[in-house]
C-alpha cells in the first residue's frame, strides 16, 4: 500500500534524477526492493508512524502540483507563498521521503 501510495512521486523524482526511462524503471524496482527489505527487516508499525503520514498539506500541495507539472513560480502565485518556499517545501519533503526509506542524496559531481 505504501508503495503505490508514493509510486507516482516516487517515479517522478527518479525520472527526474536519472533522465534515461530505462534506467529509471531499474531505480525504482530497485528502490520497491529496498522498501520490502525494509518491512521484513523492522516490521510495519515504523513505516505506518513515518513523518511523511504527519507532514501538512503545506508540503502535500506543493508535491501535487509539482507532479502535475506546475512550474515553483506557479506553484508559489497558486498557495499563495513565493517560488524559494515552495522549492524549499519540496526539498523538504522529498529529504523526509529519503530519511523514511534510508535512502542517501545522489552525490553531486563537483564542478
Amino acid at each position: 500500500m505504501l508503495i503505490s501510495k508514493y509510486e507516482k512521486l516516487l517515479r517522478t523524482i527518479i525520472r527526474n534524477k536519472v533522465g534515461n526511462p530505462d534506467t529509471a524503471d531499474d531505480v525504482f524496482s530497485e528502490t520497491c526492493l529496498a522498501v520490502v527489505r525494509r518491512f521484513r527487516r523492522k516490521g510495519t508499525a515504523d513505516i505506518k508512524n513515518a513523518d511523511l503520514e504527519e507532514m501538512g498539506s503545506i508540503y502535500k500541495d506543493v508535491i501535487e502540483l509539482w507532479l502535475e507539472g506546475w512550474t515553483f513560480v506557479e506553484i508559489g502565485a497558486k498557495l499563495g507563498i513565493s517560488e524559494n518556499t515552495a522549492k524549499s517545501r519540496k526539498r523538504i519533503f522529498v529529504d523526509r521521503l529519503r530519511k523514511h526509506f534510508g535512502v542517501s542524496p545522489p552525490n553531486k559531481k563537483p564542478k
